[in-house]
């Protein structure tokens, strides 16, 4: 493909036709109208200093008209730069001059990216603020990538005076445009002749076995008369069947069907999207550019990758009827080359019509099938590149390839001819006859690249899964976040996932990994999911604590898709520096997931890693062969906190249950406000309200508190606290149950350092009750710590903090059944209910004196 730089040469190609005001001109010589300029915009005054011309700038466009023409699409953009200031260039004398005048013109346009695609009125300063006439600007007419690049200078006629360009309108309120107005194109060469990559395929050799010399014209011959490109799509079934089987099925082409599915700019090939079965139709296009000719006749090769395709049968090409005469067809598989020959005769019955001057129409359609087995030696490469399948060309005879495919054209031009109507002066029609080579004409020969990928989802986990339990009540306003979870507990953390592949990941599901029944945590999917849209953004956004309803309704159902990258389709995306057909890997999506953690509530004591084989994600798809494939994804290792579980009673998490703990409850019930329920609703924490009859408003409603987890803080919550009375996780000072005691800290352990903060974990907690509760004990021993009149001498196996005068439990009277020695047992064991009990609150009875 030819690009535009400073050294790229120009022809001068329109030379002083007349500039028509409003009106489409041809800027490149190829008989096809390109822009419009507009000489002058608003209607003159009488009194313009005594001229009656008044002085108005170029215009590139006309009200409500588009100043791109429709009919020859492949200007897009342009660029400007003044040279009233040039003396070289201030004559205007442009059928006399020197093209290295331009360079430094040529080279700002090349090197800017002022490039413009919607009109306006040429500036009236220069860069320098220097006041310049605003039609004395040389501008550049620019295609989408600068393959084509047109140079153009206009003259308004009215002399050398470099006014702007002028118009006058009469009396009567018409324009009065000045004929004498002209202007001056140079196109850009070939990339042949200006040193870089030919558009053009060059001239084949001849071949007796296709009955004929094939050569293509060089660019630099005369202007095109013929563009000739192809088109890539997904085959259809002509029997309308949406099976992909299509090995010996008649396939849809473009005689078939009035509406064409736009051209394939990448596919995949393999992996997601692709089919052993797919088949594709490839159009060779040929479009007449010869301006008042007909194209009764053509002769063009396509070359292709043997390697890509195997061999291709004749029964997989089919002539478009346009030219159903002298058609024929030679296939070199070996050589990779199809040539085909076919002629229009639209003068005759049944004999086609060829193609009209301006119109693009399909010569010929060839089907192709991607070889499976060849295709298994072509690796996939990075996904900031799209996963493009390449091929380094280590078989010999076999071509490296890039991940791009294209094919090269080339036409005959003796066996390429064009036919133009004329009248004799007889009256009686007759018909000018030239080739290709008789009208000196050259072909553009387009060359677009499709992008060939393999298709992968590629999900991973991109930030770190940290847990918490917030605290409301006992705390400063506004809440603290502390390391240590209540067994019975649901909490939630959330985090981020990408998509890094190239397809979309749909119906994601996240999957419990933590099955066995000794798991501290296990991650509840039907309350997990994606977050909705505006979650994190809003000004009460918490990304981890103990899950309730209102967590719960931040999860979008719905909402269960990653976004791959995509090959850019369409110039609208051409953003960045990306051209169709190029990988944009912005477009891959990153979304927030909430993971929802159970742990079990006989877990006091444990160490909840997250970090370790807690869950994945999985996509499940089809694969190749049609059938359903899962695919899973895990988060890695080490990219999780650690937690340690704490009493369900522990109301205060400071690691003890006892009589502070009552304190916490009654606080977060005095902060309550009661509404009544139904059977049906949900509670606070998202669970089926079954029998209950209150719940605490949301507002009003503290989760640290709530030690039976039903959504409102009562007398039903003494009961959790009795269970657990009187037991500690504290060992001594700076040790506790699930704290690792050696140099190496374990999966299942942590250090005292990991309760506040965790390598590699962005998350810090605050623990000071724990850590306030765990100096405090350490002081038993030494007269420095009181322990609870009704504490436990054992759980998890140590024994608790004492003082040394503490009473054995057994000899503990409470108010409750079944003393001196109600059960003590954890978890979901039998207790006693001691801690409610009136016994201790009836009549006094006198004592005995012996």
């Amino acid at each position: 493909m030819a690009e535009f730089t400073a050294s790229t040469a120009f022809k001068h190609e329109i030379k002083g036709d007349r500039l028509l005001d409003r009106d489409f001109i041809d800027i490149d010589g190829d008989g096809v109208d390109d822009i419009k300029i507009d000489l002058g915009w608003a209607p003159g005054h009488p009194h313009n200093n005594g001229d009656r011309y008044p002085k108005h700038a170029p215009r590139l466009s006309v009200s409500g008209g588009a100043w791109f023409s429709t009919n020859a699409p492949q200007y897009t953009q342009y660029t400007y730069k003044s040279y009233d200031a040039d003396v070289n260039l201030s004559s205007e004398d442009w059928s006399n001059y020197d093209e290295s005048l331009f360079d430094d013109y040529d080279s700002y346009a090349a090197s800017t990216t002022d490039w413009h695609t919607v009109y306006a009125t040429l500036p009236n300063n220069d860069e320098f603020g220097n006041s310049v006439s605003q039609e004395n600007y040389i501008l550049y007419f620019a295609n989408h990538d600068k393959s084509v690049v047109t140079r153009f200078v206009g003259d308004h006629g009215f002399g050398d005076s470099h006014d702007a360009v002028q118009v006058g309108y009469n009396a009567q309120g018409g324009k009065d445009t000045p004929e004498q107005a002209t202007y001056n194109t140079w196109t850009m060469l070939s990339a042949t002749e200006s040193g870089g990559e030919s558009t053009t395929t060059p001239a084949s050799q001849g071949s007796t076995e296709s009955g004929g010399e094939s050569t293509t014209t060089p660019a630099s011959q005369g202007s095109d008369k013929l563009e000739v490109s192809y088109e890539l799509r997904k085959a259809k079934r002509k029997d309308g069947s949406s099976s992909t089987e299509t090995d010996g099925i008649a396939l849809e082409t473009d005689v078939d069907t009035t509406i064409r599915e736009d051209p394939l700019k990448s596919t995949a090939i393999k992996g997601i999207g692709a089919t052993d079965n797919d088949a594709y139709i490839l159009d060779i296009l040929a479009k007449n550019v010869a301006q008042g000719y007909t194209l009764e006749s053509t002769d063009i090769t396509l070359k292709f990758n043997t390697d890509l395709f195997g061999s291709i049968d004749k029964d997989q090409i089919q002539l478009s009827s346009l030219f159903p005469v002298a058609n024929a067809i030679h296939i070199d598989n070996t050589k990779g080359e199809i040539r085909i020959a076919g002629a229009g005769l639209n003068h005759l019955t049944d004999a086609g019509a060829g193609i009209a001057s301006g119109e693009n129409k399909v010569f010929a359609s060839i089907a192709l099938n991607f070889d499976e087995t060849a295709l298994a030696k072509y690796t996939t490469g990075s996904a900031t590149a799209g996963k493009l399948l390449t091929y380094d060309g280590a078989e010999s005879g076999v071509d490296a390839f890039d991940g791009t495919l294209e094919f090269d054209l080339s036409v005959n031009r003796d066996s390429t001819v064009f036919s133009k109507s004329i009248t004799e002066t007889s009256g009686l029609e007759n018909a000018e006859i030239s080739t290709l080579r008789d009208l000196n004409g050259s072909v553009k020969a387009i060359k677009d690249s499709i992008a060939l990928y393999e298709g992968q989802v590629d999900l991973s986990q991109t930030g770190d899964l940290t847990f918490a339990s917030n605290r409301t009540i006992g705390v400063a306003s506004g809440g603290i976040k502390t390391n240590l979870i209540r067994a019975g507990s649901t909490v939630y953390s959330d985090v981020t996932w990408k998509n890094t592949g190239n397809v979309a990941a749909t119906d994601i599901t996240i999957k419990n990994l933590a099955t066995e029944d000794s798991a501290v945590g296990k991650v509840i999917s039907s309350k997990s999911g994606f977050l909705k849209t505006a979650t994190t953004t809003s000004t009460d956004y918490s990304k981890n604590g103990i899950l309730d309803q209102t967590a719960l309704d931040q999860i979008d159902a719905t909402n269960n898709k990653l976004k791959g990258g995509s090959f850019v389709t369409t110039s609208a995306e051409e953003v960045n520096g990306l051209k169709i057909g190029d990988y944009d890997p912005n477009k891959q999506e990153e979304k927030t997931v909430r993971i929802a953690v159970e742990i079990g509530d006989d877990q006091a004591g444990k160490v909840f890693n997250a970090g370790k084989n807690l869950y994945r994600m999985e996509v499940t798809r089809k694969d190749q062969h049609g059938k359903d494939q899962t695919d899973e994804y895990d988060v890695g290792t080490n990219v999780g906190s650690k937690n340690l579980i704490t009493f369900q009673g522990d109301l205060n998490f400071d690691g003890t249950v006892g009589m502070k703990d009552l304190a916490f409850l009654n606080a977060g019930a005095a902060r309550q406000t009661l509404k009544d329920v139904t059977s049906g609703m949900k509670d606070n924490l998202g669970n089926d309200i079954g029998t209950q009859t209150k719940q605490a408003e949301a507002n009003t409603y503290a989760s640290d508190v709530d030690a039976d987890f039903n959504g409102v803080i009562d007398i039903a919550d003494l009961k959790i606290l009795d269970k657990d009375w009187g037991r500690t996780l504290h060992l001594s000072d700076k040790d506790f149950h699930g704290m690792s005691n050696g140099t190496t800290v374990g999966d299942n352990q942590m250090s005292w350092t990991e309760l506040n903060a965790q390598n590699g974990i962005n998350e810090s907690w605050d623990n000071t009750s724990f850590e306030k509760q765990n100096t405090l004990e350490a002081l038993a021993s030494s007269g420095g710590y009181d322990a609870p009149l009704e504490h436990v001498q054992n759980t998890n196996t140590s024994n608790s903090n004492i003082d040394s005068d503490n009473a054995p439990r057994d000899e503990v009277v409470t108010g409750g059944t079944n003393n001196p020695n109600p059960s003590v047992s954890g978890g979901g064991g039998n207790y006693t209910e001691d801690i409610t009990g009136t016994g201790l609150n009836d009549d006094i009875i006198g004592g005995s004196s012996t």
